[in-house]
């Protein structure tokens, strides 16, 4: 059992492996990490060079030209549709 704690999106974040050494443990976590980074590089509010702030920015502008997303961006966005629907708003 490893522990690693990290600050990802404003706040620690700890994670909990179960692995046969640390530097297997390591590495899953750097993993882990590594992909908490890369969404809050897409989602964040905070981060003006996110991707999801860069196409608030652009979307009154090309309003009507659909806009290039990410794979990651797209399947959060239909998360959130899928969410939403369920409870009704």
């Amino acid at each position: 059992r490893f522990e690693f704690t990290d600050r990802q999106m404003g706040m620690p974040l700890r994670v909990v492996l179960y692995a046969e050494s640390q530097a297997q443990a390591e590495r899953g976590a750097k993993v882990v990490f590594a992909k908490f980074s890369a969404i809050n590089d897409i989602a964040s509010d905070y981060k003006d060079d996110s991707e999801i702030m860069r196409l608030s920015k652009a979307s009154p502008v090309i309003a009507s030209e659909a806009l290039p997303i990410s794979d990651d961006l797209a399947a959060m966005l239909a998360f959130g549709n899928r969410l939403s629907e369920k409870s009704e708003g």
